[in-house]
């Protein structure tokens, strides 16, 4: 077996040691353009709770987070 690994039951693996995971991308997009995307993917993911986050600061006011538009395009 592989070092830091071993076997449970049920046939799966559990993580004994801590493993140390290097993640390489290639990535064609210029660099403005990849955080752009990834900005929108945050913005996205983190909406409902910035929505919360704004009504409770404001009075119970609902107020919606405008769609993010990409300069990029």
């Amino acid at each position: 077996m592989d070092k830091g690994f071993r076997a449970c039951t049920g046939g799966g693996f559990a993580i004994t040691n801590k493993v140390k995971l290097n993640f390489r991308f290639h990535n064609p997009n210029e660099v403005e353009e990849t955080a752009d995307y990834i900005m929108k993917i945050f913005v996205e993911v983190n909406k409902e709770k910035l929505e919360r986050i704004l009504q409770k600061n404001v009075g119970g006011k609902v107020y919606q987070t405008a769609k993010v538009e990409s300069h990029s395009e």
